[in-house]
């Protein structure tokens, strides 16, 4: 009786484990931390307000008796608007461009002593990063302007200088990496998998992607239970403006060549045929409060090509 008392509790252990791996391993937000001060000493105190510009949204807190303030479980990308106010003192605003996904930035700011009510803006200051261990972040921008062939997550993830090739980080089984998109794992189970994501084949669209994180720390636990890298990603949203993007994207055998040092190979080049068809859309549905964003891709092969 006991021994199989000790053997569920085991389980559980085992389980509660394995759940908190698995939870902490996935990344959806990002964080902006720092410090309020004055000429002759820190302030405690202090009122900070973060918004974000794009929709409207608003963040205030009120910095600790180290003159400390954080937030947390913000969204990637931005731009945000930092201000700070504090009794005596002119106001601060900076204007924070973009945050990284899964990254923690400081901004320190430094009130002026003054009786009247005047703001001092700094304009375009991007945060200083906080970053521990080996990690890359890539961007919407980076994403459009990565060249790829097949459209697929890997083109983007061999900018990493630690990718090797087939899905691999450091030379590790790709298998073993972690997939997570809006905190959702899109992962190979137990490494059996080969495909690089599930069905061999991308669920999701690069131009829906707003931010990609790398994480190749594998010797922390959780980034994919010791093994293999973690790779977080974010889709885009939407904002108080209206934006929308529409591409097309074809390939066939002419554009493949069949030149080696101006040798023309004996072997005739075969007949393919791609084409990708895709449009995104998003905007606000109630101003500063609601928001759609929405992806659409279409991959046209003709089966007699496959």
């Amino acid at each position: 009786m006991r021994l199989s008392k000790m053997r569920r509790t085991a389980v559980m252990l085992v389980l509660s484990m394995v759940f908190q791996v698995l939870t902490y391993a996935q990344n959806t937000t990002s964080t902006i931390t720092g410090t309020t001060t004055d000429a002759d000493d820190i302030l405690p105190g202090a009122i900070v307000r973060l918004t974000e510009t794009g929709t409207g949204t608003t963040y205030t807190t009120v910095s600790n008796q180290k003159g400390q303030f954080r937030f947390n479980g913000l969204r990637p990308g931005g731009p945000y608007r930092l201000e700070v106010s504090f009794v005596g003192h002119n106001k601060s605003i900076i204007d924070i461009k973009r945050i990284s996904l899964g990254e923690t930035y400081s901004c320190d700011v430094k009130l002026k002593e003054g009786n009247e009510l005047k703001e001092v803006i700094v304009t375009g200051q991007a945060a200083a990063l906080r970053k521990t261990g080996s990690s890359e972040n890539f961007s919407a921008d980076d994403i459009d302007n990565r060249a790829t062939i097949d459209r697929s997550i890997q083109d983007v993830l061999a900018m990493s200088p630690y990718y090797t090739g087939n899905g691999a980080f450091g030379g590790r089984d790709g298998g073993m990496n972690n997939y997570s998109i809006d905190g959702a794992n899109f992962n190979a189970n137990m490494g059996l998998d080969r495909a690089l994501m599930p069905g061999a084949g991308t669920p999701f669209a690069l131009e829906a992607l707003e931010d990609i994180q790398v994480v190749n720390s594998a010797f922390d636990v959780k980034n994919s239970n010791f093994m293999g890298a973690t790779i977080n990603a974010v889709t885009k949203s939407g904002s108080n403006v209206f934006r929308g993007s529409a591409y097309h994207y074809y390939k066939d055998e002419s554009l493949r060549g069949n030149k080696v040092d101006g040798e023309e190979l004996t072997a005739k080049r075969g007949d393919i045929k791609r084409t990708i068809y895709g449009l995104t859309l998003g905007g606000p549905i109630v101003k500063d409060k609601l928001f759609f964003f929405v992806s659409a891709e279409l991959e046209n092969t003709p089966l007699e090509l496959h």
